[in-house]
């Protein structure tokens, strides 16, 4: 049995359509932090405060905020090709954030995203791009 301090993570997989549920005490906190991120997004949407730079992606409206996940999608594309993790790690951590941003601009929470994830399991997936 896990803990008080512990979360269950489900983790989805394609193949077979099988959800694995694994427990990670380390990461107990992981899903209080996520709403707090997002709870703080949502504040900086309604309040705008001066030198924030979340309040000014979101006043620069949906292309501005479009444009920068773009730039950070690019951005996670080349730091894969590069032999340093940490720069990885840190250009995903900038894509999340901005891609967030975007689910809290346009109203979506990342439960929404989840969901979507959680009914694709099981489903037919379609054929890659070569």
């Amino acid at each position: 049995m896990c803990s008080a301090t512990c979360v269950t993570t489900t983790w989805l997989r394609g193949s077979g359509g099988r959800s694995v549920k694994a427990k990670f005490p380390e990461h107990a906190n992981e899903e209080r932090d996520h709403a707090d991120r997002a709870a703080t997004l949502e504040s900086r949407r309604e309040t705008r405060p001066e030198g924030s730079y979340t309040a000014e992606l979101l006043s620069g409206g949906l292309a501005v905020i479009c444009r920068k996940v773009g730039e950070e999608a690019t951005e996670v594309i080349l730091a894969a090709h590069q032999d340093d993790r940490q720069q990885l790690v840190a250009e995903v951590a900038d894509l999340w954030f901005h891609t967030l941003l975007l689910l809290v601009s346009e109203g979506l929470k990342v439960d929404d995203v989840l969901g979507e994830l959680a009914a694709r399991v099981g489903r037919p997936r379609r054929p890659t791009q070569p």
